[in-house]
């Protein structure tokens, strides 16, 4: 009976806890509560696509953008839950959902709450665990919590960095044939090195770098909010020439590095720079230094044609990035708060809701016994665009 009554008290705080969280890339609880039979129930929003456990086996490791990406996206739903003393306990790759959207990046939905913690109930989370029980995966748990100590938000920080070393090499960093095996290596060996299992990863010393802060075995040594953590992977992405999130509609090259093209003829940046410089001579018509360089930088594009097309379609998509307009950042609110921002038969999240825009783009609000609200949000106005949805009658609610 107390293990009932504990996985009772279990159900209710994890939709206490889903309830508290409205960010984007948490899943959302739409409603919970007991059937007449007695019975509990939870109902959360239908997602389409495909969770990253299932993902990962199907296409193997991801590009080292794609993977950061992914991370920011969590990150972002662990901040709104840090922020409010809610700990997940239990990141790993089957509780992360990849909605597909329009060619876009997969946008994340963080799930499971089943053994998230409250930081202010540190009493009652004493008695609702079973003595001798740890709880979360093996896999991805932190040393303390393996240890069955006290954790806080570094923990999923831990947890979150096991998954980003899974994304770029197809495997957890420990592997082990019991559980037991598992708990003792994360909390006494190192984990292996991207040089190891992966020495082609693009800026491997900066990941390193990034992952040896989240997966230090003393929590004191790690990143210490989910905030730090997206400052550090903005900045990363930055140096690859990467957006924080490509957009909806955007050329984008595949997740998986299964098929990915050879990296071993790197010829093209140095092609594409001196392209861009015979370019730019042209502009400033200089014939001199435009014949010196297009003598310069003919063999090359021709030996980069020759030997390695795929960089080259690579290079045009990337120009095509660069010339198009800046992203401008746009909130949208609702009054009263909580719609569904819809963008063509697409759920992107719940008022208020930021969307990064490069034109005039329509979505809808919807929220229940409310008219649906169509609102064109146009970048060059105000960053912060407030609706107020208008009551549907009584008699058709």
């Amino acid at each position: 009976m107390r293990q009932v009554r504990v996985h009772v008290q279990r159900f209710r705080r994890e939709a206490e806890a889903l309830a508290k969280l409205r960010h984007p890339n948490t899943v959302h609880l739409l409603d919970f509560g007991i059937t007449a039979e007695g019975r509990w129930f939870m109902v959360m929003e239908l997602l389409s696509g495909i969770d990253l456990e299932a993902q990962l086996a199907e296409h193997g490791p991801l590009e080292l953008a794609a993977a950061l990406r992914i991370v920011r996206q969590i990150a972002r739903s662990l901040s709104e839950a840090h922020a409010l003393g809610i700990i997940h306990r239990d990141l790993k790759p089957s509780n992360v959902f990849l909605c597909h959207v329009d060619g876009g990046d997969s946008f994340v939905k963080v799930m499971d709450f089943g053994v998230a913690g409250f930081l202010r109930d540190a009493a009652e989370e004493s008695a609702l665990t079973l003595k001798g029980t740890v709880l979360g995966t093996a896999a991805y748990m932190s040393p303390e919590q393996a240890q069955g100590f006290a954790v806080d938000t570094r923990a999923d920080l831990y947890s979150l960095g096991v998954v980003l070393f899974e994304m770029l090499t197809g495997r957890p960093p420990f592997q082990a044939s019991s559980a037991v095996s598992l708990l003792l290596a994360h909390v006494s060996e190192d984990p292996p090195r991207l040089a190891e299992v992966c020495p082609d990863l693009p800026a491997i010393e900066s990941v390193q770098s990034l992952l040896d802060d989240l997966l230090a075995k003393d929590a004191a040594e790690r990143l210490s909010t989910a905030s730090e953590l997206i400052a550090r992977i903005d900045a990363l992405l930055a140096t690859l020439g990467e957006m924080p999130m490509v957009p909806p509609g955007s050329p984008i090259a595949k997740v998986s590095r299964r098929h990915r093209r050879d990296r071993s003829m790197p010829a093209w940046p140095f092609a594409l720079t001196l392209a861009l410089a015979v370019a730019a001579g042209a502009v400033w018509q200089r014939p001199a230094e435009v014949a010196s360089l297009r003598a310069l930088a003919v063999p090359r594009l021709e030996s980069l044609a020759a030997g390695a097309q795929g960089w080259l379609q690579v290079a045009t998509r990337t120009l095509e990035q660069w010339r198009r307009p800046a992203l401008t950042h746009v909130t949208i609110a609702s009054v009263p708060p909580g719609a569904k921002v819809m963008l063509a038969s697409a759920e992107l999240g719940s008022t208020p809701y930021e969307l990064a825009l490069k034109g005039v783009t329509e979505v809808q609000l919807d929220l229940p016994g409310h008219e649906l609200q169509t609102v064109h949000v146009d970048p060059a106005g105000e960053p912060n665009v407030v609706v107020k949805l208008v009551p549907l009658p009584p008699y058709i609610r």
